[in-house]
């Protein structure tokens, strides 16, 4: 509850930073966003606690590795972008990723004995990273967006020093796509390898890797961000079209997250019973 009180105080701080630049508001956008990351983080040492190892064993615990990366991303940023915009758009970013976390929260639990490997840490962290950088993209394509759209209607006077120009955004966009590409590349690699070792003991076959909903998005993210560096680096492809394919990319992965978990039940899912407390057992 405090850690969706701190989001929505935040979005709030996002807005009245844009209605009106004032540094106390930055500063105290600033602040919550390090409370919201701080009682993330407490979570996790609560739920490593109760399982008595690692804090990666769900699609939870990864949305709330995700959000303290996503948070710690947005308070670095904001030191050099002192833009109204950006501060409110990663701050309402934030906001979905919490309520889209809330909607899979679950008791703690641990990993199947036979998943307990090295290569699903490496696996999960590197999911984890691609999608905070898909985020933070799609929040800088969308600005993107909105400030061209402002340009067309030659309305872009009201954003004169509360957005990066265009050529930042595009800048960020396509940074968070390379190094998101990279950490998607590793978390794809060490899928393979894990369902290629462990595939008969997980009592999963071949085809149920290649067939699984999670897996069909993850990989049709990937391909799509492969794509949109192949277009960028060898046709030039820029600007609208560039957001648009970040955006497909992110709605992909988010996808790929939850998505496949509430919608498709994903036999990607390695948890092992959850943790009973001593009233319940």
């Amino acid at each position: 509850m405090g850690i969706l009180v701190a989001a929505f105080a935040a979005a709030v701080l996002g807005y009245l930073l844009r209605v009106r630049e004032d540094v106390r508001i930055r500063r105290s956008l600033r602040i919550v966003v390090a409370w919201m990351s701080g009682l993330a983080g407490i979570l996790l040492v609560f739920r490593a606690a109760a399982i008595r190892g690692f804090p990666l064993t769900g699609i939870f615990e990864s949305m709330i590795f995700l959000l303290i990366l996503l948070g710690i991303t947005f308070i670095w940023s904001s030191l050099f972008l002192h833009h109204a915009w950006f501060a409110s758009g990663m701050a309402w970013g934030l906001l979905v990723l919490v309520v889209l976390a809330a909607t899979v929260a679950g008791p703690a639990s641990t990993l199947q004995k036979e998943a307990q490997t090295p290569w699903i840490a490496i696996h999960a962290l590197s999911m984890i990273i691609a999608g905070v950088l898909i985020v933070f993209s799609a929040v800088i394509a969308v600005l993107w967006l909105y400030s061209s759209r402002r340009l067309k209607d030659k309305r872009i006077s009201a954003l004169f020093g509360k957005m990066p120009s265009l050529d930042k955004l595009e800048a960020l966009n396509l940074l968070g796509l390379q190094f998101s590409f990279v950490a998607l590349s590793i978390g794809l690699f060490t899928g393979i390898v894990l369902a290629i070792v462990k595939s008969s003991s997980l009592n999963m076959t071949i085809h149920d890797w290649i067939t699984d909903s999670k897996i069909v998005m993850t990989l049709l993210a990937w391909l799509i961000m492969l794509l949109t560096l192949l277009l960028k680096y060898g046709l030039g492809v820029r600007g609208k079209a560039l957001a648009r394919m970040t955006l497909i990319v992110c709605f992909f992965l988010v996808f790929a997250f939850i998505g496949s978990t509430l919608l498709c039940k994903s036999g990607h899912d390695f948890q092992g019973p959850p943790i009973l407390t001593p009233e319940e057992a």
